[in-house]
């Protein structure tokens, strides 16, 4: 997909642990990985309204530093990531390999909002730190599967375009202490991984794209081109 907005029924795949009895009725606590897609805009368990404001698009990793009391329950048990070829962060209203949903961030220009595109120049899937839960609503009998993304300070780099970006988890490394929930603890060794991003082995680029993407349900392959780039764009005019 090329248009993932959060709260609709275009749902995102998401990396978790295995649950023991829900994934793995019987045995213990396992170490493999689920990769299931779950809806954007996270809905606590303890929530069982549909039309709640409870639904949390992203979370400050300072808020899972300092303990605040929002996220207790489930910051140590459900720790997810989220996969992607790009990032969003919410300046403006609302707004995948190809399956992985991409998001976009747009730069304000006077009174216009000029949507950016950031991923990977190697165009590497990007795996975003978050979390989830799932909830059974009032009158449904199959859970609802939620996740929110992670944000942190942006980078020197990037915070022309905003003062936050996403938390990527870039290593192996940093993936498995993200999703190594078996303490059902939040430890002092995460906090390291919600550093705004700093990895020369995973560098990012940022480019302008096109403003088709800021309406919701819309899908292109050229949604994550460069504009000057388009086939109905500027290269497209000089190639005639």
């Amino acid at each position: 997909r090329y248009n993932v907005a959060p709260h609709t029924l275009n749902y995102a795949p998401v990396l978790r642990r295995a649950e023991p009895i829900r994934d793995n009725p019987f045995e213990g606590p396992s170490d493999y990985l689920v990769l299931h897609t779950m809806k954007w805009g996270l809905i606590p368990h303890w929530n069982k309204s549909a039309a709640s404001d409870s639904k949390a698009i992203n979370v400050r990793s300072e808020n899972l530093v300092e303990g605040s009391s929002q996220w207790v329950k489930i910051k140590g048990k459900r720790r997810c990531a989220v996969v992607a070829q790009g990032y969003v962060l919410r300046k403006a209203p609302p707004y995948n390999e190809s399956d992985a949903p991409v998001f976009y961030e747009w730069q304000k220009k006077g009174k216009e909002r000029v949507p950016h595109f950031t991923r990977a120049k190697d165009n590497r899937l990007l795996l975003f730190a978050g979390l989830y839960d799932d909830v059974i609503l009032e009158g449904q009998t199959n859970p609802l599967w939620t996740f929110t993304i992670v944000t942190t300070v942006a980078n020197k780099e990037f915070e022309w375009l905003h003062d936050r970006q996403p938390v990527i988890l870039s290593s192996d490394s940093d993936v498995k202490l993200w999703l190594d929930t078996s303490s059902q603890r939040w430890t002092k060794e995460l906090n390291k991984l919600l550093d705004p991003h700093v990895d020369f082995k995973c560098p990012l680029e940022c480019y302008p794209v096109p403003n088709e993407v800021s309406t919701i349900g819309t899908e292109s392959s050229s949604f994550i081109e460069p504009i000057s780039q388009r086939k109905d764009g500027i290269l497209a005019m000089f190639s005639k």
